[in-house]
């Protein structure tokens, strides 16, 4: 499946999507998901050390729902989301010599678009990308590559 590039810009309380031209494209989805809010437990005891946790790389604990699924004309290749809600997520774990620790992070929304072709069949993806609305730095890819999201 061929990969389409996404750029994410800030707009306040929101983001600009932004993506290349898929020729043989009939029609743009957007999927927007959001976190759930669930503190994670690392009960397999991974995270020795406070600065080892890092659930952006750990597609085990993100789970979300899908919020919107937003359907855009072939000859366009942006959109505006807006009016979003800062969602901040707690994580709590347990480190060595330390305890349980907290972590709140502010990325509770992940974004993908997905090109499809007359049949209704996926021609091609983006990467799904985690942002929080506003915040241009920390925009990370989530699944690099993969075709499925944990729900």
């Amino acid at each position: 499946m061929k990969k389409i590039e996404l750029e994410l810009n800030p707009l306040e309380n929101g983001v600009m999507l932004i993506w290349e031209e898929v020729k043989e494209c009939a029609l743009y989805k957007v999927n927007l998901y959001a976190r759930k809010n669930q503190s994670f437990v690392d009960e397999n005891n991974v995270y020795r050390y406070e600065y080892d946790f890092k659930p952006e790389q750990k597609i085990d604990m993100i789970k979300m729902n899908i919020i919107d699924e937003i359907e855009v004309e072939r000859t366009k290749k942006h959109l505006a989301i807006k009016d979003l809600a800062q969602l901040n997520v707690d994580f709590r774990f347990f480190v060595q010599y330390g305890g349980e620790k907290k972590k709140l992070y502010d990325k509770g929304y992940f974004v993908e678009v997905v090109a499809e072709d007359r049949h209704g069949n996926e021609i091609a993806k983006s990467d799904l990308i985690n942002f929080a609305p506003g915040k241009k730095e920390n925009n990370y890819v989530v699944y690099g590559g993969k075709n499925q999201v944990v729900c």
